[in-house]
């Protein structure tokens, strides 16, 4: 039978099923090597993690512009901790739910990638996928997170009790569009920082170069640099070559005199 089809008997009938044929679709999960999906089984900070991201991995290759560099960099980035190596699989997918603001590590510096999460860490990881800052939740902790996440569509437990596989495929299931969206935004703005960086790149080395050739600091923008460095580089050439001129003049009056001397 289709994968699909095992795994939905793990589920009853219902979201459970639905969401985890969709998200296996998406390839945002996965299940074991004997076609089980076993939701029931506790989930790692690690693998919500991965699961984050690839539910938004989808929406930011659609954002991508064509910018080879910027994806590549994006892919790379990514918060450092100090035992990532307990779970090297999810070290790029971690980095990258650091770096968006997802999750964050202990004071430490570890992130302890094979805890567990609880049913208000997951509120709060969901909540954060989407979007939304901790500064713009109400209510304060774990109340305000558990109620954005419903608001925003999840259905989610509640409580310090440990979340599991299938609590989390159907809170992704119900945020997934805001989850989407939060990625193409957050891709698309990291491009434009990209790109507005190497602009002003540029922008800075044409500046210093101008003002080591005049000696004066200068507020322009790139265009205005570039041609003041060429204007004053021609004048520059310009008097050197009436000095030159002028020289040759006076050396030239000073051989006619001396020669009607002689």
């Amino acid at each position: 039978r289709d994968m699909r089809e095992k795994y939905e008997d793990d589920f009853e009938a219902g979201m459970g099923a639905e969401a985890v044929k969709k998200l296996l679709a998406d390839g945002v999960v996965s299940g074991y090597s004997d076609g089980s999906f076993q939701p029931e089984n506790p989930i790692t900070r690690a693998e919500v993690c991965a699961m984050l991201i690839k539910a938004g991995e989808k929406a930011a290759d659609t954002a991508a512009t064509g910018s080879a560099d910027a994806a590549d960099e994006s892919a790379a980035a990514g918060a450092s901790f100090s035992d990532l190596d307990k779970a090297p699989w999810a070290e790029s997918f971690i980095g990258k739910a650091a770096d968006y603001g997802i999750v964050s590590g202990y004071t430490d510096g570890t992130f302890k990638p094979t805890n567990n999460i609880t049913n208000n860490e997951l509120a709060s990881m969901i909540v954060k996928a989407a979007g939304v800052k901790s500064g713009d939740i109400m209510g304060g902790w774990p109340e305000g997170f558990v109620n954005k996440a419903k608001e925003l569509g999840a259905v989610i437990k509640t409580g310090d009790a440990l979340a599991t596989r299938g609590d989390v495929a159907v809170a992704i299931y119900g945020t997934q569009e805001k989850i989407e969206a939060a990625a193409k935004a957050g891709y698309e703005k990291e491009v434009e920082n990209k790109v507005t960086d190497k602009e002003e790149g540029l922008g800075h080395k044409v500046e210093n170069a101008v003002n080591e050739f005049t000696g004066t600091p200068l507020v322009l923008s790139l265009e205005e640099a570039v041609t003041k460095m060429q204007t004053e580089s021609i004048q520059a050439e310009t008097a050197e070559l009436n000095k030159k001129g002028d020289q040759a003049k006076a050396e030239g009056s000073g051989d006619s005199a001396s020669a009607i001397r002689d």
